[in-house]
Formats: structure tokens, sequence, C-alpha cells
């Protein structure tokens, strides 16, 4: 069985999460409980799962809200190289209600908080390993963070 589980962590993976924003252009950061860290919702696709499916099974997971998959908008598509494996992961991107918004309860088992915020304090706030690539996706949004003076200030 320890043989089995071991395997099955070193195969190719995916993984699909979305940049939710509220109607005030705000986006939903959660705080992940094992890494002790900031990132947006999502995780690992089941078996055979496609991105999209997964995305909103995710969401709704996590965060409590029932986003329908035709509500999620592919944003970008993603490569790591990790020492378990490759990861692909895959991004959406959707535009909440405002009672939508209101009504995040989140998954306590994995998480421990979450937040609405800017997207100029969204990659302070996001883990650094993560930072680069959340501003690479906001760019791909159209959204763009304030810009930044040399000492990392927004100005």
């Amino acid at each position: 069985m320890a043989v089995r589980h071991l395997v099955h962590l070193w195969r190719p993976r995916r993984a699909a999460g979305a940049l939710l924003f509220d109607p005030a252009g705000q986006l939903l950061l959660v705080r992940d409980r094992l890494r002790r860290e900031w990132g947006y919702p999502g995780g690992y696709l089941n078996h055979g799962e496609a991105p999209l499916i997964g995305c909103a099974r995710e969401i709704g997971e996590e965060v409590g809200l029932a986003v329908a998959p035709g509500r999620l908008q592919w944003l970008d598509e993603h490569r790591w190289s990790r020492p378990l494996g490759e990861l692909t992961f895959t991004t959406f991107t959707a535009q909440l209600a405002s009672a939508e918004a209101e009504a995040v309860r989140l998954q306590r088992r994995e998480l421990t908080a979450y937040q609405w915020v800017s997207v100029a304090e969204a990659p302070d706030m996001i883990a650094p390993r993560l930072r680069p690539r959340l501003e690479q996706l906001l760019a791909l949004t159209g959204i763009t963070t304030a810009l930044r003076t040399h000492d990392g200030h927004i100005s």
C-alpha cells in the first residue's frame, strides 16, 4: 500500500485554480493550513477530470461557492518540473456577484482564512514562490498592479 502511494506521488499531476474577483475588482486569497501561506483557490484534479470541471469543484470544496464551469474563463496553463514530477496547472478567472463574494465559507480542513485584496496588495500577500506567477496571471487578465519603487513599496 505504501509503495502504491509513493508511485502516485511521482506521476505527472494536474491541478487547477481560479482568480476570483468581487464586483470591486478585489481578488480572493486563501491561506493554506499546512504551508501557512496565501494563494488562490484551487487544487489537484481527480484522475481523468477536466481542468474546468476540477476547478469548479475545488472552488466549491475550498470556499463553498457553486461557480458553474461555464462561468470560468480559461486564463493560462503552466508546467513546472518538481522533485516529485511534473505539475501542469491550469488557471481560470471569474467575476463574482456581490452576494457570492459575501457567501464565501472556508473548508477548514485545508484553509485557515480568506481575504479579499486589491490587485496591488495581492503580490505582497501571496507566497513568495507564487508571486512572479501571480503577477504574470494578473497581466494576462489585463489587470496591472500599481507601479512599485525600487525598494518594493507601492507608488
